[in-house]
């Protein structure tokens, strides 16, 4: 895989904005429910999938998810 491919997986599926400095992680259920695949996404466009802002209690207690 050339360093092209391997950044575009980066790209939100549906912006297209490089998502790679920006990483979160939501529950499984919610994620599959959304998207139903790999992928990445900005949490804009999850949100707009989703038709909702999301909330404290989508994201999973992990160390991406703990804001240091």
């Amino acid at each position: 895989m050339t360093e092209e491919e391997v950044r575009k997986q980066f790209f939100c599926l549906d912006c297209g904005i490089d998502t790679i400095n920006e990483y979160y992680m939501v529950k499984h259920k919610l994620w599959k429910k959304a998207v139903g695949r790999n992928g990445m996404l900005c949490i804009l466009c999850l949100e707009n999938r989703l038709g909702r802002k999301l909330k404290p209690k989508d994201f999973i207690k992990c160390p991406v998810n703990d804001g240091n």
